[in-house]
């Protein structure tokens, strides 16, 4: 805040009109302190540059086309715009041209929302607030600057934005702007994949984002956005398993569960049950009426990787996302925990969530007796499940023996057969056999004499 200060009153004392703008000033008068900073100046971008140049800032130029200048700071970016007026947006993201202008307000009606359109000269501490960002602020309120729709159109992406903030910040989106985008959220297709992800992301990763997932249904976006999920509402479900309602209620209570996931595990409690759209089978179970998704997770799995060819998941994403859906019914069959099974999840990184995944689902399927009576259920099974998995996990990961010591004790090349051992001491691990490297060496050596032994055999005969 200090460095963007002292760009204001450099500015101002060559006589240039300059204010902060933007987010910084909302989140400032919210009580968030935050470290990117937007400037707005009657500055030209040469004029900028000239005193900024003079006191040696580290600046970039990539938004110079634009009017942006920005300055490299160590705690948070600055980017100082001149005021403009911008003129047709053709590729609904940036304008074909801008002008610029010397008059802050009427830089004021380019900006997106109310609440990041309000000015303030922190040499003064006053706010200018042309559009009522100040009483948006405080009646909690998301309003697009002047018209909602002429604000989408010339980027729909805004319609996300305003999803964004109103979810991060507990606001409502203004009633006749929602309406608008009600009835505009198909122009949400003219936005790039690319973009639509990054405003997802951060709806996604933020602690309320289940009131985003709210808004993203309310706003109709993400019947636009992901139809899969979406398509949920009309799959029901049997009342013996899931007396919470249809496929798509369940997976919105699942996501009540998912405070403590992760950005990609909150995108797979949020598909992991797509695939029961095309897989509902009705019959008769225990007497009762009751609907079966056989192979859901398969089918589901599929459909993520259809998903994800046109928004751009990470390679690290798709498969995590793509494993945790596929396997999530996995851990109903794994009750019985051999030796073996505990091997092969120690070997899995991703088994662990896989397991809390399964919870979250499990906490939010309501299951009922023939009288409707909710049936409580015992989770500390899966609990003591992830316990074991998150010990042979660690067993897993510790190197007891190094591969040289291998070869020096065992008398062998690198090769093959040293992978071979290292892995067998490491099921050992965790197996329980070997808990430290004293007990790994001494195996070590039990194998160098069984070596021997085995040479000397066949030279016997």
């Amino acid at each position: 805040m200090k460095q963007a200060e002292k760009i204001c009153s450099l500015l101002s004392k060559q006589g240039y009109e300059t204010y902060i703008v933007g987010g910084f000033v909302r989140d400032m008068l919210l009580g968030i302190f935050g470290y990117d900073v937007d400037i707005a100046t009657s500055a030209k971008p040469f004029e900028t540059k000239k005193v900024l140049n003079r006191q040696r800032f580290k600046i970039y130029e990539a938004g110079e086309k634009f009017g942006t200048i920005g300055v490299v700071s160590s705690k948070g970016n600055i980017e100082i715009t001149t005021f403009r007026k911008e003129g047709v947006y053709s590729d609904s993201r940036r304008p074909n041209k801008v002008s610029f202008i010397p008059s802050a307000e009427e830089d004021s009606k380019r900006r997106d929302f109310t609440i990041n359109s309000i000015y303030y000269d922190p040499a003064t501490h006053e706010f200018l607030d042309w559009h009522g960002g100040l009483k948006d602020l405080k009646n909690k309120e998301v309003r697009f600057v002047g018209s909602a729709l002429k604000r989408i159109k010339e980027d729909p992406l805004r319609m996300l934005r305003a999803v964004r903030f109103a979810s991060k910040l507990g606001f409502n989106i203004n009633k006749r702007d929602l309406s608008v985008i009600k009835k505009n959220s198909k122009l949400i297709h003219k936005t790039s994949g690319q973009r639509i992800k990054g405003e997802l992301d951060r709806i996604m990763s933020d602690k309320s984002f289940v009131r985003g997932l709210e808004l993203l249904d309310q706003t109709l976006l993400l019947k636009e956005i992901f139809p899969a999920v979406d398509n949920l509402k009309s799959v029901k479900q049997s009342k013996d398993f899931h007396a919470e309602g249809d496929v798509f209620k369940h997976t919105m209570f699942c996501m009540t569960f998912a405070d403590d996931f992760d950005l990609a595990m909150r995108y797979a409690l949020l598909f992991h049950d797509i695939g029961k759209v095309s897989t509902g089978e009705r019959k008769i179970l225990d007497g009762r009426q009751h609907i079966s998704f056989f192979g859901h997770a398969d089918v589901g799995a599929l459909i993520f990787e259809s998903i994800a060819k046109d928004f751009p998941f990470s390679k690290e994403e798709k498969r995590k996302i793509g494993y945790l859906i596929k396997h999530h019914m996995d851990i109903s069959r794994s009750m019985q925990v051999s030796t073996k099974l505990l091997v092969k999840w120690a070997q899995n990184e991703d088994f662990g969530d896989l397991i809390r995944l399964y919870l979250a689902d499990g906490k939010a399927s309501v299951r009922t007796d023939e009288k409707g009576r909710v049936i409580k259920k015992d989770f500390n099974v899966y609990k003591r499940m992830f316990n074991k998995w998150k010990k042979a996990r660690q067993a897993w990961q510790q190197d007891l023996i190094s591969g040289d010591m291998i070869q020096k004790v065992l008398k062998i090349k690198p090769g093959p057969h040293v992978g071979n051992v290292i892995r067998e001491i490491k099921v050992r691990q965790v197996q329980g056999v070997l808990k430290n490297k004293r007990d790994a060496e001494k195996y070590l050596h039990s194998l160098a004499i069984k070596s021997v032994d085995k040479v000397r055999k066949s030279l016997d005969k």
